[in-house]
This record gives structure tokens, C-alpha cells and sequence, in this order.
């Protein structure tokens, strides 16, 4: 399976308080092969010198003018298709010093039928240029 991150952050919010800051991102998969496949348990791991140090669960991006979804389906690939999600990643509270102080952030997900994790780097938290 094929799987691209956007070069960076494709939109960042601040709340007014300062106290949660939001990043959105675009993946694209590509399923090569000859069955349909899901990815399941969407998460975000925040590293620090090589050790885990949380996750955060990313939250779908909706359609304009449409209630905000709480969780992220399980991602359906179908076999030979391209897929586009847009999911958007919520630091607050105890989360935000998570991010700020991690020095790698790799979105993963549990493949099935297969149990496999598949990951991919997103950009650093304040690596805020946007992609072109």
C-alpha cells in the first residue's frame, strides 16, 4: 500500500485562550492490492529522542456545514483506488506540551486483514509552512 503525507501542515488554528492549537493534514492512500483492505485505530504518536512519549487521536476534517464526526471511521481501501482524508489534530490541555516538546509525530493505523501497523512522519508541531 502506498501512502503520502502533505510536505507540511495544510491549516493551523489557535484558540483565542491559547490554550489548543490545531494542525490540519492531507493523506492520500493507494491500495495495490488485489483486495479491499481497512485501516483501523487512526492515531498519532508524539516522540522525544526516540521514545514514545503519547498519542493523540486525530479527528476527520467534515464536509462544510456539517456536524464534526468525534472519531475516525475505519478508512476503507478499496483494491487499485486512490483515497484522500483530510484529519485534523487537536492539542489541549495536557496534550498541547505533548506535541510542543515532541521532536517527531508519525500517524499510524492497524491495516486489516492483516494486523499490520502502518505509519508514516507528519512535519514537527511548529513546522508551520504551508504546502504548495
Amino acid at each position: 500500500m502506498r501512502r503520502e503525507v502533505s510536505s507540511g501542515w495544510v491549516k493551523e488554528t489557535t484558540s483565542t485562550t491559547g490554550d489548543t492549537e490545531t494542525r490540519t493534514f492531507d493523506l492520500r492512500f493507494f491500495n495495490d492490492r488485489d483486495v479491499n483492505i481497512a485501516l483501523w485505530d487512526v492515531q498519532v504518536e508524539c516522540y522525544r529522542e526516540g521514545s514514545l512519549i503519547g498519542t493523540i487521536v486525530p479527528r476527520p476534517v467534515p464536509p462544510q456545514h456539517m456536524p464534526v464526526p468525534e472519531e475516525v471511521e475505519p478508512i476503507d481501501l478499496e483494491s487499485r483506488k486512490s483515497v484522500y482524508i483530510s484529519l485534523e489534530l487537536v492539542a489541549e490541555g495536557e496534550e498541547l506540551p505533548l506535541v510542543k516538546s515532541a521532536d517527531k509525530l508519525q500517524f499510524v493505523a492497524t491495516m486489516m486483514p492483516d494486523d499490520e501497523k502502518v505509519s508514516k512522519p507528519l512535519p514537527a508541531w511548529d513546522d508551520l509552512e504551508e504546502s504548495t
